[in-house]
């Protein structure tokens, strides 16, 4: 079972980053937002296809980021995820640190676990500029830290990755977070039988995904959003299935709720003393071609 701090650092692209929004739909029902975060494990998904490469150890490793309060969990994650649709696009980000201010888990029933969290905060570490690789080639615009560690939410012109026989790569300088390296290939795609308009109208009443049984190691994401709670459901890919109840809810006020599933691979790497993780995902797609993402209703 995963530590707290690593299931924390799963929900900061959900929750910091452009995932769908309350209110920012289009008009098909799919989401114009995009984003998300690590799986459940915080390092799975590491056979053939994925490698982490183990960092020499720095004097910078132990750098707290911060104005001489605690040193915060020595985590961090880098996530890229690609929407594969007429529109195909992408985004990715990274993180370094502690988690959110007062971030708390505060309820959830099966798979899903509802948290709430406050802002980053103001001072973290950070590993430099990240670059990412595709099959060897490494592209020229690197992720950039701000002057307090955070680095922002990108979205790339072109595709980076699809399923396929490709590999990312993605490696840092360092500077709080030292020098590191990992690469690791796409997670195939996932489409849920339903069509995204069942999904839409029968969300509020409790609802089950199902879909052709994914690879093994990989997990299945589904992030569903409430102004600043969010309800977060994982279970292996390869399982086919998830059910969402009711009771999964109940931290969740009415109004409109924004969700996105999402089909992820990881590889950790270990830089010093620190433990990160690079995360792949691929946007799920419904029986209708669509994204399954948009929003519903709670009464």
């Amino acid at each position: 079972m995963m530590s707290r701090a690593w299931l924390v650092f799963g929900l900061l692209a959900g929750c910091f980053s452009n995932a769908p929004q309350v209110g920012q739909t289009a008009s098909d029902g799919s989401s114009t937002g995009s984003g998300g975060s690590g799986s459940s494990s915080g390092g799975t998904g590491t056979g053939d296809s994925s490698t982490g490469t183990t960092a020499a150890s720095s004097d910078e490793g132990t750098a707290d980021g911060s104005t001489g309060g605690p040193t915060p969990p020595q985590v961090g994650t880098i996530y890229m995820k690609a929407v594969v649709n007429a529109q195909s696009k992408s985004t990715w980000l990274a993180a370094f640190g502690g988690p959110p201010e007062g971030c708390e888990l505060t309820g959830g029933a099966g798979e899903c676990a509802t948290f709430s969290c406050g802002p980053m905060p103001p001072m973290v570490p950070d590993a430099g500029p990240i670059e990412y690789a595709i099959n060897g080639s490494w592209q020229p615009a690197p992720l950039t830290p701000d002057s307090g560690g955070h680095y922002p939410v990108e979205t790339l012109e072109t595709l980076p990755f699809s399923e396929g026989d490709m590999m990312v790569g993605f490696r840092a300088p360092g500077n709080g977070v030292p020098e590191f390296m990992v690469q690791l290939s796409p997670p195939p795609a996932l489409t849920v039988q339903q069509a995204g308009n069942e999904i839409h109208t029968g969300a509020p009443m409790g609802f089950s995904l199902t879909w052709t049984a994914g690879a093994s190691g990989d997990t299945a994401v589904l992030r569903l959003r409430q102004q600043g709670v969010m309800l977060y459901c994982s279970v292996p890919a390869e399982s086919g299935a998830l059910t969402v109840t009711p009771p999964s809810y109940a931290d969740l006020g009415s109004g409109e709720v924004a969700y996105e599933l999402t089909i992820e691979h990881d590889a950790p790497v270990t830089a010093g003393g620190w433990n990160v993780t690079a995360t792949l995902a691929l946007a799920a797609q419904s029986s209708d071609n669509t994204p399954v993402a948009g929003t519903f209703m709670l009464p």
